[in-house]
């Protein structure tokens, strides 16, 4: 029962972090300096939420609890 509220859990974060990357993603391209910097800079940190935080508890998921 715990597991699949995890998973429910990361389903749930997943699409969050790629929503808020899309949205950081449209702040990227912006013309003022320092909105383009903010959001590339909330671009990188939710593509390090999916290509390593993400996988990193499904890891700890599966082999640890």
């Amino acid at each position: 029962m715990v597991k699949k509220d995890f998973g429910d859990l990361l389903y749930c974060f997943g699409w969050t972090s790629i929503f808020a990357g899309s949205i950081s993603l449209v702040f990227a391209f912006s013309k003022n300096a320092k909105i383009r910097n903010t959001g590339l800079i909330w671009f990188v940190i939710n593509l390090v939420n999916i290509f390593a935080l993400i996988p990193f508890i499904i890891f700890l998921l599966f082999f640890v609890i």
